[in-house]
Order: structure tokens, then C-alpha cells, then sequence
């Protein structure tokens, strides 16, 4: 599978060394541009998004509650507008 290029969004993915964290970095090395979502580690994600970008791609946080249908759209809104589509969807709770 080619992730050169490709969006992913990562739900549940604020924490430093948890499996959303770490699965966003190795996409990040494979291309993979990443939109990492958490509901309240917004430090830790604000670092792995930062890790990210030094890799060489777009990558961006998104904190909020994604129980929330508002929250859901908000995010599916920012992917639209930044991106233009998702390839790529991964949730970790």
C-alpha cells in the first residue's frame, strides 16, 4: 500500500507513547500526512504532531469530545478543508 501523499486520521491518538502515537509516526515516515484527535492530552499530541512534521508531513491535532456528533463534523470539516479527503482512519481507545 502506497501512504506517500495519503491523509489519515488518527481518533484517540493524544497520548506520547500509546499505540495512536506511535502508529502516527510510522505513517509520518511512510508520507503519510496525519490528523491526530485526542480529548484532552493536547500537549502530548501537540509534541507528536511536531515529531511528525519533522519528518516531512502535514500533521495537525484536533482536541474535542468525539461522542459528540458536533465534534465529529467540526473534525470532518477541518480534514475537508486542510486535506480534501481522509484515506486513512484509525481509532484507539
Amino acid at each position: 500500500m502506497l501512504l506517500n501523499g495519503a491523509v489519515a486520521v488518527l481518533a484517540g491518538a493524544g497520548r506520547r507513547n500509546g499505540v495512536g502515537a506511535t502508529s502516527a509516526r510510522l505513517l509520518a515516515k511512510k508520507g503519510c500526512h496525519v490528523l491526530l484527535h485526542c480529548l484532552k492530552s493536547d500537549h502530548q499530541a501537540h509534541d507528536i504532531v511536531k515529531e511528525c512534521r519533522q519528518l516531512g508531513v502535514d500533521a495537525e491535532f484536533f482536541l474535542g469530545d468525539a461522542t459528540k456528533e458536533t465534534t465529529c463534523y467540526q473534525l470532518a470539516e477541518l480534514v475537508r478543508n486542510r486535506w480534501g479527503k481522509a484515506d486513512k482512519l484509525t481509532v484507539w481507545v
